[in-house]
Order: structure tokens, then C-alpha cells, then sequence
């Protein structure tokens, strides 16, 4: 966060570090633990990004296998798990990232894509990143990323149906 605030084009690099995906055939494997990864939706002015996931993903023969979920993907997937503490730090510094509007863009994404793993909770504390999803919903722009998807819309339908079933009864 400190370097943020030094100089803000860090944003830059640190939105396009956690977007990569990385591909790594000994280290990141889906198993018994991860079997599925989050959707990979790339934003229409990341088309080199995409293309370039989808040429080096495409090029291993055990592509099955391979995760690719991006460090912002794994970052939500685990929130719940962190200490509170911990989740203070990840919560702020996601904050201050806003301002970059592409990480916001690719927040949601990531957001919608890992809806399930961000609504198993405990106990709520103000600092678990799925209130970050009042941020995210509520701008029209952010929300019509993921209305225009089908595959993220039915990630956060499918999850709040989930949800609300589960309180009714």
C-alpha cells in the first residue's frame, strides 16, 4: 500500500500482476482441494491478454489439469480463511486499488466468478471481502460487465439462490 501511495502507477503493475494467470504445470494444478477454477473472462480491451492466455493454456498437453485462476482469483477464493487481522490488510488494500478503474473492471469479474467461495462465511466481520460487493454491484457500470455475461450472471444468480434458499427454509 505504500508504494500506491508514493507513486500511483503502481496500480498498474500490481493490477496486471494479479490478473496473469500463471501457468505452471508442477505448482498450479487443480486437485482434490481446488477442481474447479473461476471462470477466465478477459475484459474487451485486454484481447492481447486473452490471446496470449489462450495460446501459451492451449499449448500444454495437460491443460485439464492446469489452474487458471488468476492471484486476484486465489486472493478471493481464500479470503475467508485469512485472520481478521489479515483481512484488514487485503480489504485496504483492495480500496486503495480502486483507482485504478481496470482493476475495478477486473475485480468484478473475479468478484461474480468466485461468488461461492466469497459468500462461505462464518462470521461476518466488516472486513471480508464479500462487502466489497456493494462497491462493485451498485456502480451500473460494474454490474452490466457482469449482466452481459452469462456466465457470471449465472455464477451470482445461481449463488444468491443458493443463498436465500438456504434462509428460508
Amino acid at each position: 500500500m505504500a508504494r500506491i501511495t508514493e507513486c500511483p502507477l503502481f496500480i498498474h503493475i500490481i493490477d496486471r500482476a494479479l490478473n496473469k494467470i500463471i501457468i505452471d504445470p508442477k505448482k498450479m494444478l487443480k486437485d482434490d482441494q481446488h477442481v474447479n477454477c473461476s471462470a477466465r473472462i478477459f475484459l474487451p480491451s485486454d484481447h492481447e491478454d486473452e490471446a496470449e492466455f489462450k495460446e501459451v493454456f492451449n499449448s500444454h498437453a495437460d491443460r485439464d489439469k492446469l489452474c487458471s485462476c488468476s492471484p486476484l482469483d486465489i486472493c478471493l477464493q481464500s479470503n475467508t480463511r485469512l485472520s481478521n487481522p489479515c483481512k484488514v490488510l487485503v480489504y485496504d488494500f483492495m480500496f486503495q486499488m480502486f483507482e485504478s478503474y481496470h482493476f475495478k473492471e477486473t475485480l468484478i469479474i473475479s468478484f461474480a466468478s468466485n461468488m461461492e467461495h466469497l459468500m462461505t462465511f462464518k462470521e461476518l466481520t466488516q472486513y471480508d471481502l464479500c462487502q466489497l460487493g456493494v462497491h462493485l454491484f451498485t456502480s451500473s457500470a460494474l454490474a452490466k460487465l457482469v449482466l452481459e455475461n452469462k456466465v457470471l450472471r449465472d455464477s451470482v444468480i445461481g449463488c444468491y439462490e443458493k443463498h436465500m434458499l438456504k434462509y428460508m427454509y
